[in-house]
């Protein structure tokens, strides 16, 4: 249990700062019960789940981008369910399509 508390401890203020804005943008991609695990993982993440989060993270919101341009794309779905993390309990109904403005 120590171990566990020192590992989310030693996130450096300006990455939980980082992850929070992550959270934020991803936060409306998300069906409801998809932001409330998403917010639950980000609580409870601990440093080694950090740099792997990061570019799950970067990989969905890049692929929402580029599926916002081109009509019918779907990579952000797909970037949301290939996460190696134990973020979402339902993964593969997690994303909600938004339109980008």
């Amino acid at each position: 249990m120590a171990s566990e508390d020192t590992a989310r401890l030693e996130i450096p203020s300006h990455l939980v700062a980082f992850v929070l804005a992550q959270l934020a943008c991803l936060s409306p991609l998300l069906r409801p019960s998809a932001r409330k695990d998403l917010r639950r993982f980000v609580g409870a993440m601990r440093r080694d789940d950090l740099d792997e989060f990061m570019r799950w993270a970067d990989r969905v919101l890049q692929a929402h981008r580029v599926d916002g341009k081109h009509l019918g794309g779907m990579r952000a779905a797909e970037a949301v369910r290939q996460t190696s993390l134990p973020i979402f309990r339902r993964p593969e109904r997690a994303y909600r399509p938004r339109p980008i403005h």
